[in-house]
């Protein structure tokens, strides 16, 4: 069996409209294909959304320093093949580390980063 893709998710809260389709995704994803974890800036706690584990990290304001480190932190614990980020402020704090793996933004936001490295992606 071949080794199971990972995926960050990024969002800035589960208060936003995302956060449902976030949590109908990951419920949805075949298990033995990925692994996912989630990544909530702001907001309310949960640990796991249908089984996903998701780490809250008590974002003060859209640029805060410290959650950028956090992201860095996560990223490098969970060294994900792709970050699907889900909202302007979870693409901002993705695409900051943007250099270290692929991401996947939604188009309802439009970032002009440059790390931003396309809008699909496969796997081989």
């Amino acid at each position: 069996m071949s080794r199971r893709h990972k995926i960050l998710h990024i969002i800035s809260s589960w208060e936003s409209g995302v956060g449902n389709e976030l949590a109908e995704l990951v419920a949805r994803l075949p298990r033995e294909e990925f692994e996912s974890a989630i990544c909530v800036l702001t907001g309310s706690i949960r640990r796991t959304i249908h089984g996903v584990p998701a780490t809250t990290l008590h974002s003060r304001w859209s640029c805060d320093p410290a959650t950028y480190v956090s992201v860095g932190l996560l990223l490098r614990r969970f060294r994900p093949d792709v970050v699907h980020t889900w909202d302007a402020t979870a693409q901002l704090h993705g695409t900051i580390h943007g250099g270290t793996h692929r991401i996947i933004a939604e188009k309802r936001y439009p970032h002009p980063s440059p790390l931003l490295k396309g809008e699909g992606i496969q796997f081989s």
